[in-house]
Formats: C-alpha cells, structure tokens, sequence
C-alpha cells in the first residue's frame, strides 16, 4: 500500500474514517515509519488547535440569565388589545383650548382593558415634527397601586420608536418621530399581561 495522503492521515487523526477502512488504515500507519511519524505530527496539530472553552465572567453570566428570563416571562404572558372607548366613534378628539391655542394640533382618547385604563393626548411640538405623547396608566380595581416603573414602549411593527416608565402615578411621556401603524405595548403590573394600545391618526397630515 502506498503511503496515505494528507487528508486521509488528517480524516485518520480526526476519527472521521468509515468503519470499512479504518483497521486498514491502522494497521498500515502502524507498519509505515513515514505514515506513522505524519500521522503523530497531525495528532500535535490537533492537539495545539484545540482550546477549552474559558469560563464566561460571573456579571457576563447574570446579564445573560436576566436576558433570558426575561424574554421566557414575557412569552408567557397573556397578550391583550385594549379597546377605544373616548371618543365613542373612535379616532381622537380635539384635546381644548389650550391646544387650540398653543398649537392647534392636539389630541386626545381613552382606552380600556378589563379594569386598565389609558389616557392619551397627544400633540405636534411647536416648530418641530416630532410629537409629543403623554399618557397615564390607571388600575380601576387599585386606584391606589404604585404603577412606578411599568414599562411603556411605542412600536412599530417589531421596532420600538420609544420607550418611558410610568411614575408612582401611572403617568408616562414619549417623543417621537411620527411613523405609520403606531401602538404602544405596556407591561401590566404584577405580570397580568401585555398590553397592546392601538395609535391612529397621530401622522403629522392628520394632526393638523
């Protein structure tokens, strides 16, 4: 037998010869002093390529057990879309006077779920065309829960526009730059759920 080429020692080192051939190859590396000498050489390269995993840093750990946790509690979680009750028609209402005066642009609807609540106005800022969207989160059942820290996130699609935390109060303030098939997405408190608030209307053409 001639002796083995590159890759059938590297195949013969890495253990990735068919069952077939490899007491062939065995017995010749065995019998063949160059085979065998090429064959030790190979089994050292391996040998040096191979590195053991480090140990990731404990905070690196943590961060990724938080992450992880995170996404699997809000997979759980029950998913629901609050409904449009102010005004009745639906779309939004002219937000007063004030409005009227500061800039004429401003809006504002109530949504509900179950016992939530969420009060919106929202408004073109002056000179710019960005919006502005203020809101507050209430609990009807818990008037007086502590709401500090809800997380409030204005999407698009799969992409979060902007995000804000609710005070002790529920209340909440976004800006942004107006885009299509806007809603917000709120973390209920005490895990209850997702909740999805629908935004039309809030395009700078449609403000006016």
């Amino acid at each position: 037998m001639n002796h083995l080429t590159d890759g059938e020692l590297s195949d013969f080192v890495r253990g990735l010869v068919e069952p077939a051939k490899l007491s062939q190859l065995r017995d010749h590396v065995s019998g063949c002093a160059a085979c065998g000498e090429a064959a030790a050489f190979y089994q050292r390269v391996q040998a040096a390529a191979f590195v053991p995993p480090e140990a990731a840093p404990p905070a690196i750990v943590a961060q990724a057990k938080a992450v992880f946790q995170t996404s699997k509690r809000l997979g759980k979680l029950r998913r629901a879309t609050a409904k449009q009750i102010l005004p009745g028609a639906g779309g939004w209402t002219m937000a007063g006077v004030r409005s009227a005066i500061h800039s004429g642009t401003a809006k504002h609807a109530v949504f509900k779920w179950v016992d939530f609540f969420v009060d919106l106005r929202a408004e073109l800022q002056p000179e710019t065309i960005r919006m502005s969207l203020v809101g507050q989160l209430a609990n009807q059942t818990d008037p007086d829960g502590n709401l500090e820290s809800v997380q409030v996130r204005l999407m698009t699609g799969q992409k979060t526009v902007a995000h804000a935390e609710c005070n002790r109060l529920g209340e909440f303030a976004l800006s942004f730059a107006p885009a299509r098939r806007l809603y917000l997405e709120i973390d209920l408190p005490e895990r209850q759920g997702l909740l999805k608030v629908p935004l039309k209307e809030l395009n700078p053409e449609e403000m006016g």
